[in-house]
């Protein structure tokens, strides 16, 4: 019994912490690579967000593209979701002209996205490394 609540309750919090450690001590460090990884995070709305990282320290998205549509996209450096409304830095917004090309319709600084609706629990699960979860439980629970 000790075993089970150990796995299902406090190993994913203690992972949780770790990765947080260990992204406090990767601030820290000089990279020596970047990864290419891409990650993505389904919204509410059916748009998607592909980032590169996210950093648990800062609470922040690092190299995000806001996928809204095939023709609406939104490039931002660094996006804070948890802020009311979500905030981006460094964005630029594009949009498909009359020749089939994505172009740059606007470019800002600071941008509030007031649109970019996050379900917290679905940004959760999504950002918890598979590693950190529970063992997947199968059949039913005696």
């Amino acid at each position: 019994m000790l075993m089970y609540v150990n796995i299902e309750f406090a190993l994913p919090s203690a992972a949780k912490e770790l990765k947080y450690f260990d992204d406090l001590q990767g601030k820290q460090k000089k990279h020596k690579s970047i990864p290419l990884a891409v990650e993505n995070v389904n919204l509410e709305d059916d748009s998607v967000l592909l980032f590169q990282k996210y950093d648990t320290v800062t609470r922040s998205f690092f190299d995000v593209y806001w996928v809204r549509s095939i023709d609406d996209i939104y490039k931002i450096k660094l996006l804070y979701p948890y802020e009311k409304p979500p905030t981006g830095h460094h964005v630029d917004h594009l949009v498909r002209n009359d020749q089939d090309e994505l172009v740059v319709v606007e470019s800002n600084d600071v941008v509030a996205l007031h649109d970019l609706k996050f379900d917290a629990k679905r940004l959760k699960e999504t950002l918890v490394q598979p590693e950190s979860l529970p063992y997947p439980s199968y059949g039913k629970k005696s």
